[in-house]
């Protein structure tokens, strides 16, 4: 945190001192360098939560001011993009989710700020795929996928992750919104790509995704009134090649659910949970709901210091949801 700081002051004072643009994007990328941005998350490895959630915003904002020296930068774009989804689920959305009836105002401010800090955190990941690829972004926009879909490569996988991740968290908070459920669309064609072109990245991040697609939203509204015929048709053979053509969408979220764990090395504890809520739980299977939730925690901690941060924060979630169990099941 004090590290943070020092470097936050020594930006203020460099861009004051220096004002040349050329001058402050090598400043800047020499301090994103220092602070281990980019592909690496700086606070992955924090075991304390609470720690990481004093810590957050005001690292965020750090980027953001070395942002305005070089706004294209993709390694900070990414980086704020994953940290504002980040921080409003872990800090702001679950935290809410707790809150007892009594203070349903409460929950609905908090829920109000979730939404606007997903929002941002999608505009920095859709900022980052446009910056990487400007006229096939542009055209992909106006509804021409095949342009787009061309000239993805692996390294564009997190701006398409959490630019789906962000709008998909958004619209859950807010399905009533027209503007954001115009947006379905967009959110699922970003997940969808990654599947289709990257299956088994970032650690079977994105199966967890269409678990939770498959849990909240019928497959008849994901693509709007225009269904796009690339992506439709790339997830049909999809399905076909792991021998699901005539699967339920119950049967797709286990097949996700499945390679999501086996990405994972089994170390991770969000794909059970988000199995148990988004599948498991609308039948109300209480027992396979809290065998999946005590398989979750059985995850020891510490065998992955790099997800150190994201399972103290699921195991806490797990807690949560075993403690409350009888609350949600009749």
């Amino acid at each position: 945190m004090r590290r943070l700081f020092f470097l936050f002051l020594l930006v203020c004072v460099m861009v004051a001192v220096f004002p040349s643009c050329s001058l402050n994007k090598m400043i800047t990328r020499a301090v994103v360098s220092s602070l281990g941005t980019g592909g690496v998350d700086p606070f992955s490895t924090e075991e304390d939560p609470q720690l990481v959630a004093e810590a957050l915003p005001f690292a965020l904002k750090l980027y953001e001011t070395l942002l305005q020296s070089d706004p294209d930068n993709r390694e900070l774009l990414l980086t704020l993009a994953r940290g504002y989804v980040s921080y409003a689920k872990a800090f702001v959305e679950e935290p809410a989710r707790r809150l007892p009836l009594s203070s349903y105002a409460a929950q609905k401010k908090a829920y109000r700020r979730a939404r606007l800090l997903y929002l941002r955190g999608t505009r920095y990941a859709l900022h980052a795929l446009e910056e990487a690829h400007p006229r096939a972004y542009t055209e992909w926009e106006g509804g021409n996928l095949s342009a787009f879909l061309g000239t993805v490569r692996e390294e564009d996988v997190a701006a398409l992750y959490w630019g789906a991740a962000g709008l998909l968290s958004a619209i859950s908070l807010d399905p009533s919104d027209p503007e954001l459920s115009l947006s379905i669309p967009k959110a699922v064609s970003l997940a969808a790509t990654i599947l289709l072109s990257f299956p088994d990245s970032q650690e079977g991040a994105v199966h967890e995704m269409f678990i939770s697609l498959y849990g909240g939203l019928p497959e008849a509204l994901w693509w709007g009134p225009n269904p796009p015929a690339l992506l439709v048709e790339g997830l049909r053979r999809y399905y076909e090649s792991e021998g699901l053509a005539d699967a339920t969408p119950e049967g797709k979220a286990r097949h996700h659910f499945e390679r999501a764990v086996a990405l994972s090395g089994g170390k991770k504890l969000s794909p059970y949970i988000t199995y148990a809520e988004s599948i498991v739980y609308p039948r109300q299977d209480k027992d396979a709901y809290r065998n999946l939730l005590e398989r979750a925690l059985s995850i020891p901690p510490g065998d992955t210091p790099e997800h150190a941060l994201e399972n103290a924060v699921a195991r806490e979630k797990a807690e949560w949801l075993l403690e409350t169990l009888d609350d949600r099941f009749f």
